[in-house]
């Protein structure tokens, strides 16, 4: 269409999709090398962490999300548990309604409470990182103190280490960004760092398919 429209003398074309995935496939490819949507397997989480993703709404599949999310949501007798839902944002809509917790931030903090986050779960997780990637990301997250992200999101210095330690432990975690928190000029480097968060965690290859 472009060589066309070009060929015709006439303006680029305009592209609008107020449902489209572009910052979740920009920051995929960037984490990844991967421009792709992943399979997001919410049912398998025992901690899922939202920022932003109107999942229950119209973010990727909203069907599936809602079974899956339902089953995660769950009382499982056999663990004897029911998985956590915390959704984190300036303000609730649908999704951050049927959460068990709100993690109240300002506006455009998201970014920086990922990559805080990332910091401390990648310090206590289990999981190891192949190669010299740990010190790499240790070197990037270094200015992405609690400190930092506290006085930034207007949570609390504590609050922030709590959810750092519960989204750590959980086996397996899942994070999502998606809505309002993505739909900025900073929307990929939001997706991006949660995409880190779930790496250091260990998520990706099982709540996070490529």
């Amino acid at each position: 269409m472009d060589a066309w429209l070009s060929a015709l003398g006439a303006s680029p074309k305009v592209v609008f999709e107020p449902l489209g995935l572009h910052n979740l496939k920009a920051g995929n490819r960037i984490t990844f090398r991967r421009a792709e949507v992943p399979q997001h397997r919410l049912a398998e989480a025992q901690f899922l962490l939202n920022f932003g993703a109107e999942f229950v709404e119209t973010w990727t599949n909203p069907v599936e999300n809602n079974r899956q999310f339902a089953a995660m949501h769950a009382y499982n007798e056999q663990a004897k548990r029911k998985g956590k839902y915390v959704y984190v944002g300036p303000h609730v809509g649908l999704s951050g309604a049927n959460a068990d917790a709100w993690f109240k931030v300002k506006p455009g903090s998201e970014t920086v409470l990922a990559l805080a986050l990332t910091r401390e779960v990648m310090g206590k997780t289990r999981f190891r990182l192949p190669g010299g990637e740990k010190e790499r990301l240790t070197a990037f997250l270094a200015p992405f103190t609690v400190e930092r992200a506290a006085s930034e999101t207007g949570a609390s210095a504590d609050a922030i280490r709590a959810l750092a330690d519960e989204f750590g432990a959980a086996s397996p975690g899942l994070a999502l960004a998606g809505g309002n928190a993505v739909a900025t000029v900073g929307g990929t480097q939001t997706q991006i760092a949660v995409n880190l968060l779930n790496y250091v965690a260990g998520n990706v290859g099982h709540t996070v398919m490529f």
